[in-house]
């Protein structure tokens, strides 16, 4: 019998970066490649999925999706283990929580807001270079069934569209003018 070296579907690690433009160096997908292709030589189940605009420049070992939108983007949260979120400038990045609403954590470059956005979700780490976000995704375990739930309720109940008006309304009832 011949052995495959691809993983089975079951053993698939993906990572995914979403950027609206992945040649932005504001966004800095080059450092997640870079760090993905370094985590790859000790976890080769891992796969980086890259969704946004251009980036033509970040080949080898990523597949390219292009932009997605709506359902499609929901989708592609649904089926990642880990999102990285490479910016070095971020304040309140949507992606983190839209991401959390799937189920799926985020490695985020420590800028702005996104610690306390990770913070908050409970799942996740920030990261400070290259090879930080390495050694994580190296060693990285998907959540399990029950904490892909946690994290998905938890971002749910705290940045839902709901959840996110009650918050203004008592921060409105609490000032005084």
């Amino acid at each position: 019998p011949s052995e495959t070296t691809e993983p089975q579907a079951a053993e698939r690690i993906i990572v995914g970066v979403v950027a609206a433009d992945l040649s932005d160096r504001v966004k800095n997908v080059a450092e997640a490649v870079a760090a993905f292709e370094i985590a790859k030589q000790s976890n080769p189940h891992l796969e980086l999925h890259l969704v946004g605009a251009r980036g033509g420049e970040h080949g080898g070992a990523t597949q390219r999706l292009g932009r997605l939108t709506g359902e499609k983007l929901r989708d592609f949260y649904s089926t990642c283990d880990a999102l990285v979120l490479p910016s070095l400038a971020e304040n309140s990045p949507l992606v983190i929580t839209e991401a959390g609403s799937q189920g799926c954590l985020t490695f985020a470059r420590n800028s702005g807001g996104t610690g306390e956005l990770v913070k908050t979700l409970g799942h996740g780490s920030t990261y400070s270079s290259v090879n930080h976000l390495a050694h994580l995704l190296s060693s990285f375990e998907p959540l399990s069934g029950k904490q892909g739930r946690d994290l998905r309720f938890r971002a749910n109940s705290v940045f839902s569209p709901a959840a996110v008006a009650k918050q203004y309304d008592d921060v409105y009832a609490a000032a005084t003018i």
